[in-house]
């Protein structure tokens, strides 16, 4: 859990820098909310490990990580345009979860294998780095 404690005081700190590079408040909560869903993802395999169940896991675990990031960010005024990073941080969580699919379906049609080395990585961050161009091409 400390990793949890690190995330939220990094991405405090990043809203500070974001603020000052003049970056829109939506293109930061896609990342943040990107952040979320891995830290989430880690946080559910870890729990499978130990034979932890619950119901609806996965939706609280993933809404608690997002009150973890937006509630002390809106409490520090760290963020000003609190609707534009939800909406951001919603996409973010969309796009990396779309990325991890495509991942998925093209490994399971190559019979398991990657087409290329860090395939794992770059396919998913592939969709949150356009939805990112595509809110900076909307000015949000």
């Amino acid at each position: 859990m400390v990793c949890v404690a690190l995330c939220a005081g990094e991405s405090l700190a990043a809203s500070i820098i974001v603020k000052y590079f003049g970056i829109s408040e939506a293109i930061f909560g896609v990342w943040i909310g990107a952040i979320g869903l891995i830290l989430t993802i880690i946080t559910v395999n870890s729990l499978d490990k130990k034979n932890i169940k619950f119901f609806f896991r996965k939706p609280l675990i993933f809404i608690l990580y997002a009150f973890l990031f937006i509630y002390p960010m809106y409490l520090m005024h760290a963020i000003t345009n609190l609707h534009n990073f939800i909406l951001g941080y919603i996409i973010g969580s969309l796009s990396l979860a779309i990325g991890y699919s495509i991942n998925d379906y093209l490994i399971k049609k190559n019979n398991g294998k990657v087409y290329f080395k860090l395939q794992k990585s770059i396919i998913p961050i592939v969709f949150p780095v356009l939805a990112s161009l595509i809110l900076y091409l909307l000015k949000l």
